[in-house]
């Protein structure tokens, strides 16, 4: 007896494997083709999706990849010094700043880290922003184990009285 397009077959070894293929999702139509049934259909589609989404995320930029845990947020620390290198680069741009010490002794070199360029770009930054020989003072949190690095937050350049700002700088942007 037909039941839809699918037909019952008099065969026992017909009927066995007709219902061994419905159980996985298969029918066996009057012709005898196997038809892929609708859940076998949403496993597909949804397999097709999943592998979509995953390449929109893969594709999709990273908002961050670290934090600032090694500096100490809680204290700033003002530096004056001369520029010795500026790195314009991703994914922070860095510069080095000489101190002169106070009376004797060698001079002290820190390492500076801000944004990258996209950032810094949007407070007028630009890649000669820091020249070599500039002098400047920093405005920084300091590295929290005692070493010559920080943070920035502010860069007035002392010989103009230009003041290039982050998005970390007190005051009006």
């Amino acid at each position: 007896m037909p039941i839809g397009r699918f037909a019952a077959s008099s065969s026992i070894d017909h009927r066995r494997r007709s219902c061994a293929n419905l159980r996985r999702g298969l029918a066996v139509p009057a012709d005898g083709r196997k038809v892929i049934h609708v859940k076998l259909r949403q496993w597909h589609l949804g397999l097709l999706s999943g592998l979509f989404c995953a390449a929109g995320l893969v594709s999709l930029p990273s908002p961050a990849h670290h934090s600032y845990a090694a500096y100490d947020l809680n204290l700033t620390r003002t530096l004056k010094g001369t520029v010795e290198s500026f790195h314009w680069s991703n994914p922070h741009s860095t510069f080095t700043l000489v101190l002169e010490p106070d009376g004797r002794g060698e001079p002290i070199k820190w390492n500076i880290i801000t944004s990258g360029p996209a950032i810094l770009k949007r407070f007028g930054w630009t890649q000669d922003s820091l020249k070599p020989g500039d002098r400047v003072s920093v405005l920084c949190n300091p590295m929290t184990d005692g070493s010559h690095g920080g943070r920035l937050h502010t860069v007035v350049l002392l010989d103009t009285g230009q003041v290039l700002r982050t998005k970390f700088s007190d005051g009006p942007q």
